[in-house]
């Protein structure tokens, strides 16, 4: 009636002489308190040889505690690798019975073709599971037959049950191992998970009648949708979605969390109802891959149809935490970053990193650890895009900053390498938003010359060395003065080691750049041309021909007062509900190179502002997307053509 030990279960399990003559001596010592030495169990030798190739963590962990299992190891050797491109991929697979490849990437593929390839030769079965892996036609079992199914079942719901039975059914099938497999455990993978909810709904109108009947819904309230890939790895991923639904509530915002896969056909639907769009900006969980997996151009017409902005919440893989994020100056790692291209080719934007991978210090299993700085920028940011999306277009207060990069008026309005007429094209983008409602506070729309005049007289920046022509523009042209006061004390507001950067550079707040002395009451200077809600400003001066000890700096430059008092009075003063920059200097801002940090420069100076950037097609925007979290507009490069020679040049070659 004693349970018998792990050590007797194996000896009796593996079978054999020498395993039996050890189980007699193990029974002694335990019944008769003997003393033998005894041998590890020895597992038969003849056990076929199974390889699994899986690319998580998680499932190499669990594989592995199963085929450390006495019964298991009675029956077959099996062996578990981690299949990932940053990843030591020479092992051997050519003696190998059988191996199973699931969901790899194609630089994986690639590196270990030529030993599965041998085993394939040597009579190995070969298992494909994923697209990707079943496009190399490396497999041997068709992805089509009731076998394939059957395994997809139980990869399906990854569990240590599941991944033991995969192994039995593994053996059975293709070994002539005598076992039995028990059917696959199953549970919804794909839907609506709320984290307070008995369930995950299957479709959006089971979730809103149990979220309204919680008291959480508000019908008229705004909206977020947040896309998900499965729930097949739910202890792992759900910390990270619960905190983002818990801070988008805790802000008045209803949430909708959804599986998009390109397995589930209902794909947007969880997002739709009756054909109505549910949702005022969507978040998207990073995948590492296209939106839709299996039809890319599906994707983006999904996109099309929701027709709100996309973000992109990133999620660090290959066991990247929180410090090491922190402390790199990448954010979002080389190693990493297709991660981002993937999601620009969708057209997501604003890549924001906000969990990270860590061990649960209870089960030691890896788990996406939410980084609550940022998650509460990315819900700032996303809720920023909801109130663009909502407020009607006469409410709306935009702010367009225009170069102006240098003191004086020589470079006013575009940067020269845009080839942009940025007059004529500010004065139909003024004229478009007149027609479509916005609020020009019925100012006459100009023409391309008139705004260049008006850009001429007091709307760019003023040199140090011209403050007689900056007092002019203060008591003639449309300024705002930021007193030092109300700038102090926002500067107090921001990090120790931000504060010694900008005093580093340009000395004591508020500095010398555009400010304006009114007997002793010092004030930061904006020039501005309003229209209404729409105004028009210079993006502040990067400062360096402000001051030559700046251009001989070896290290990067913080923003001036000026760009500081700028882009918070345009968030917290003036209340944009969004940026329309013809240029702006925040993405050579210090900071991360992709995904900022909520504490660099390009997230301090855009706060919750969208931020909507145009740029030439011939420019690639990765700067402006990743270091400013940007949506880019392109606009074609103008085609350059031979000039002639006019006026006395045209005489000469005449003569």
């Amino acid at each position: 009636g004693t349970p018998a030990s792990d050590l007797l279960e194996r000896y009796w399990q593996y079978g054999g002489e020498e395993n039996l003559f050890n189980m007699v001596l193990a029974l002694e010592n335990e019944f008769y308190g003997t003393n033998h030495t005894l041998a590890d169990p020895l597992p038969p030798g003849e056990r076929p040889k199974i390889a699994c190739v899986f690319s998580r963590p998680s499932e190499i962990s669990s594989m592995s505690a199963i085929a450390e299992e006495g019964d298991i190891q009675a029956r077959m050797n099996i062996s578990v690798h981690l299949g990932r491109s940053n990843e030591d991929l020479s092992f051997d697979l050519s003696d190998r019975d059988v191996i199973l490849l699931s969901n790899l990437d194609a630089g994986v593929i690639e590196a270990i073709t030529a030993t599965v390839t041998a085993a394939r030769e040597s009579g190995a079965v070969i298992i494909s599971m994923g697209p990707l892996v079943q496009s190399y036609n490396l497999h041997t079992v068709s992805p089509e037959s009731n076998e394939s199914k059957r395994m997809e079942e139980y990869l399906e719901y990854p569990s240590e049950p599941n991944y033991r039975n995969l192994a039995l059914y593994i053996g059975a099938t293709f070994c002539n191992l005598t076992c039995e497999a028990a059917d696959p455990e199953t549970r919804p993978v794909y839907g609506i998970y709320h984290p307070y909810a008995p369930e995950i709904f299957s479709n959006v109108t089971a979730y809103l009648d149990w979220y309204a009947g919680t008291g959480r819904y508000d019908p008229a309230g705004p909206t977020v949708g947040i896309m998900t890939g499965d729930y097949k790895y739910f202890a792992r991923d759900t910390p990270m979605i619960d905190a983002l639904v818990d801070s988008f509530e805790n802000r008045g915002v209803n949430v909708i969390v959804g599986t998009y896969h390109y397995k589930d056909p209902v794909n947007i639907g969880y997002f739709v109802e009756n054909g109505t769009v549910l949702i005022d900006t969507a978040i998207v969980i990073s995948k590492g891959s296209r939106l839709d997996y299996s039809d890319p151009d599906r994707g983006i017409e999904n996109l099309k149809i929701l027709d709100v902005p996309v973000l992109n919440a990133v999620r660090l893989f290959y066991d990247v935490n929180e410090t090491t994020w922190r402390q790199s100056p990448h954010g979002v790692g080389p190693e990493q970053t297709y991660q981002l291209a993937a999601a620009e080719l969708d057209g997501i934007i604003e890549p924001i990193v906000f969990a990270g991978k860590e061990s649960d210090p209870v089960t030691g299993e890896p788990y996406y650890k939410p980084f609550e700085d940022q998650t509460a920028w990315l819900t700032d940011r996303a809720i920023g895009w909801i109130n663009l999306h909502r407020t009607p277009n006469a409410d709306k207060k935009v702010i367009i900053p225009y170069y102006c990069s240098e003191a004086g008026k020589a470079f006013v309005g575009a940067d020269i390498d845009y080839y942009l007429d940025a007059q004529a094209s500010l004065a139909n983008l003024l004229a478009g938003m007149e027609e479509r409602g916005y609020d020009l506070g019925g100012r006459a729309v100009p023409d391309a010359d008139e705004l260049a005049d008006l850009m001429m007289e007091y709307g760019h920046n003023y040199g140090t060395w011209a403050y007689d022509e900056l007092e002019a523009c203060v008591q003639n042209g449309d300024v705002i003065l930021i007193p030092e006061s109300q700038y102090l004390a926002w500067f107090n507001e921001l990090p120790a080691d931000k504060q010694a950067e900008v005093r580093s550079v340009w000395g004591e707040p508020p500095g010398e750049i555009m400010v304006y002395d009114n007997g002793g009451e010092r004030s930061l200077v904006i020039p501005t041309i309003r229209f209404g809600n729409v105004m028009l400003a210079p993006d502040p001066m990067s400062g360096w021909d402000q001051d030559n000890d700046v251009t001989y700096r070896d290290s990067s430059i913080p923003p001036t007062h000026q760009c500081i008092a700028f882009y918070l009075y345009m968030d917290r003063v003036y209340n944009a509900d969004g940026i329309f920059s013809i240029f702006s200097a925040i993405p050579t801002m210090p900071g991360k190179e992709s995904g900022l940090a909520c504490t660099d420069w390009g997230a301090i100076l855009s706060g919750d502002m969208p931020h909507i950037h145009v740029l030439p097609m011939d420019a690639e925007g990765i700067f402006d997307h990743r270091r400013a979290n940007m949506a880019i507009v392109d606009f074609m490069t103008p085609t350059i053509v031979p000039s002639g020679l006019y006026g006395d040049f045209a005489d000469l070659e005449d003569a």
